[in-house]
């Protein structure tokens, strides 16, 4: 089995790599490996050293490639440039043309004003691959699956491991795998997930939709997975998570109390709940 995994690139007024990776398609990605898949591909519009001579400054943040397009009607009265982020779609092509045709394509979907970015890929792929299986998951395709559908007509969208296993015809998938971060050559910072989804219910967020439950993970495993991009010469480690203080008994103080000596740098792009800091 042939599985592609992609990450589309972003149509917006701004857009500027402070620590953005497809956290959810990488894990996706150690999911299928751990379970014997290993026909692995993946191409990421968003990975700025697709181009030789990308910058980084000293905690690995830099700007995306960019031009300039065309704003969409809806968009026209406001006065900024509109771009497309990442990479040209004609390396994509390149890359398409080097591999064998996928059994199933897997693309990611961030913000919801996103898709443009995701028809744009499945409009491709599917020139080059007709017969592939689309999968869409992620934000996007999980809060308005109608709008999705109806737009980009995919085969599947993504929304447990249960029925993405059965659409692609495998037994089951290992859900406790880590996230596959050697689909990428180089990296400037890592990623980590302390704790997944959010106690709280903010009608003005959609997390505790994507994700109801909240639990802590084994600390052992992302302790696994820092010394992963240590071993690589990272010292840039970036939480993605969404309430990284709540638990801390069980959470960041074990945890920070294992790294204090490692001499690492943390960042915290999804911020904090306020009520939870703490002083020694």
């Amino acid at each position: 089995m042939n599985v592609l995994l992609v990450n589309p690139p972003i149509y917006d007024f701004a857009a500027h790599d402070f620590w953005l990776k497809p956290y959810g398609l990488v894990h996706i990605a150690g999911i299928l490996k751990n379970s014997g898949i290993d026909s692995i591909y993946f191409f990421d519009f968003m990975d700025r050293h697709l181009f030789p001579h990308a910058k980084s400054d000293r905690y690995g943040r830099g700007k995306f490639y960019s031009i300039e397009i065309r704003k969409p009607d809806v968009l026209d009265f406001v006065p900024r440039k509109f771009k497309r982020y990442g990479a040209p779609v004609e390396l994509f092509r390149t890359y398409l043309s080097n591999i064998p045709a996928p059994d199933f394509t897997l693309v990611s979907t961030g913000m919801t004003y996103w898709y443009p970015g995701v028809n744009e890929v499945t409009k491709t792929v599917r020139e080059i691959f007709p017969s592939t299986k689309i999968v869409l998951g992620g934000i996007y395709s999980s809060i308005i699956p109608e709008h999705a559908v109806k737009t980009l007509d995919p085969d599947h969208i993504f929304t447990d491991l249960d029925s993405f296993s059965n659409f692609l015809g495998v037994e089951s998938l290992n859900g406790n795998s880590s996230p596959l971060w050697d689909v990428y050559e180089k990296l400037d910072y890592g990623v980590i997930k302390l704790t997944e989804g959010c106690p709280f219910r903010c009608t003005y967020c959609a997390v505790w939709i994507l994700n109801p439950r909240f639990r802590v993970r084994n600390i052992d495993r992302v302790l696994e997975e820092i010394d992963h991009f240590r071993r690589r010469g990272i010292e840039n480690i970036v939480f993605y998570d969404d309430a990284l203080l709540v638990n801390p008994g069980r959470g960041i103080l074990p945890l920070l109390d294992a790294v204090s000596e490692m001499g690492l740098k943390f960042h915290t792009p999804n911020a904090l709940h306020a009520r939870y800091i703490t002083w020694k």
